[in-house]
């Protein structure tokens, strides 16, 4: 399910948005494509900007969705180390309070889930009974959302598999280092270094 507004055109690198609602039967057979990332394996970026999507499994009672009562409901995130997977998470951020928006962190998930909850309903799904889980980078994840308000009554328990954020620490400069590595000449500026990563192209990035 076609869930949000990626970060493409006006909207990179920024707060990802709901997705425009569409008239008749979406077709959802196909596999969505994954967030861009490097392939080590093959030695290619892979993938699409254009990428927030969800994998909506539910369960079918003979035709029909509906049970006596609404069923639980799981909510995967995948690992990958943040750089690779079906659906990369971004973590870019400015010190800029101009270019706060611009912060990804988990903002996709946080933004996921909150779509989710809006859809559980008509799924047959229990939108107060949610369970958050993931594993590797997608447990440190889950472990990063327990804490944050901003997802409060949007899952109501969680399960980490072999990660976890134990303290979490800002390398230093690291806007200013990573642009730099990418050809940029200029100085420290939040808005400068904003506007060179936006202009380049996404196997660049």
């Amino acid at each position: 399910m076609k869930c949000l507004y990626t970060s493409v055109g006006e909207w990179r690198f920024k707060s990802p948005q709901p997705a425009e609602h569409w008239v008749g039967v979406r077709d959802c057979t196909e596999v969505a494509p994954k967030c861009i990332q490097y392939n080590r394996y093959t030695d290619r970026v892979e993938g699409s900007e254009d990428c927030l999507f969800l994998n909506i499994y539910a369960k079918r009672c003979g035709k029909h969705l509906e049970t006596e009562n609404p069923l639980p409901v799981m909510v995967y995130i995948h690992g990958g180390g943040f750089a690779t997977g079906t659906a990369s998470r971004r973590f870019l951020k400015f010190s800029d309070p101009n270019l706060r928006y611009q912060e990804m962190r988990l903002k996709d998930i946080v933004m996921a889930l909150k779509m989710a909850k809006t859809k559980l309903c008509e799924l047959n799904g229990d939108p107060n009974n949610v369970t958050l889980f993931g594993h590797s980078a997608g447990s440190c994840a889950t472990h990063v959302l327990i804490s944050t308000p901003h997802c409060e009554g949007l899952f109501h328990k969680a399960i980490l598999l072999s990660g976890l954020i134990m303290h979490t620490e800002e390398l230093p400069n690291l806007r200013f280092r990573y642009a730099k590595h990418l050809g940029y000449e200029g100085v420290d500026d939040d808005e400068q270094i904003f506007n060179y990563l936006n202009s380049l192209k996404r196997k660049s990035l």
